[in-house]
C-alpha cells in the first residue's frame, strides 16, 4: 500500500506568514521613499525662491586716523598741551627721549619715563602693542632689557585741544641684570626705538 503523505499544513502557514510580512515590509518602505522625496522637494523649493539684498558702504577717512606721541623729560607727571605732541612726517619720524634718561646704567639698575600718547583723530583707535627694537651691545643677551607698562589698547578720539582726559602716560622702562657682566657690558652703548599704532576701532 503506498502512502501519500500529507501536505506539511504547519510549513505552508509560516512561508505565507512570512510572504505576508515581506510585503508589509516592502509597502512601508515604499511609503518611506515617497515621503523622504516630498520632504526633499519641499526643502528645495524653499532654498531656491528668489531672495534680494541691498548694502550702502563706506571707507573710513584716513585723515581721522592722528595717533601722536610726546615726551616730557623736565615734568614726567604733568600731561602735555597740545603743542608737545609732534605729528611724525613719515612711519621712520621718531619723539626722541632725552638720551640723559637712561645715561650710566650700572648693574642692578632699572630707570623708568613716562611718555604720552594722544588720539587727535576723529576715530576711536584700536592701538596693537608696542614693537620694540632695542640695537646696539648694551641689549645684547644677558644685557639691558626694555619694558612698557600700561599702553592702552584702545583710544577714545579726542581732537579738541581744551581737553587732556585721553592724553595717554605710557611708561617706558630699561632694566641692567644684577649680574651683568661688567668686563661684557661696561661701557656699551645701545637705542631704543618704540612704536605703537592705532587703527579704526570698529564698534
Amino acid at each position: 500500500m503506498t502512502t501519500t503523505p500529507s501536505p506539511d499544513v504547519t510549513s505552508t502557514t509560516e512561508r505565507d506568514e512570512r510572504k505576508r510580512r515581506k510585503a508589509a515590509i516592502a509597502k512601508y518602505s515604499l511609503a518611506g521613499v515617497a515621503l523622504l522625496g516630498i520632504g526633499a522637494a519641499l526643502t528645495s523649493a524653499a532654498w531656491t525662491n528668489d531672495a534680494w539684498f541691498a548694502a550702502d558702504a563706506t571707507a573710513i577717512d584716513p585723515d581721522g586716523i592722528d595717533l601722536r606721541g610726546a615726551f616730557d623729560v623736565t615734568d614726567p607727571a604733568a600731561r602735555p598741551a597740545e603743542g608737545a605732541f609732534e605729528l611724525a612726517d613719515d612711519a621712520t619720524t621718531a619723539v626722541t627721549i632725552d638720551p640723559s634718561v637712561f645715561a650710566n646704567l650700572t648693574a642692578g639698575d632699572e630707570i623708568e619715563t613716562t611718555i604720552w600718547l594722544w588720539n587727535a583723530g576723529t576715530y576711536d583707535l584700536s592701538i596693537a602693542a608696542p614693537t620694540i627694537d632695542a640695537t646696539g651691545d648694551l641689549f645684547e643677551p644677558e644685557g639691558a632689557t626694555v619694558e612698557v607698562v600700561d599702553a592702552p589698547s584702545t583710544m577714545a578720539a579726542e581732537p579738541s585741544v581744551d581737553t587732556a582726559a585721553d592724553k595717554h602716560p605710557v611708561t617706558v622702562k630699561i632694566s641692567l641684570p644684577d649680574d651683568a657682566d661688567p668686563e661684557t657690558f661696561g661701557g656699551t652703548t645701545g637705542s631704543v626705538t618704540i612704536a605703537f599704532q592705532g587703527s579704526y576701532l570698529r564698534s
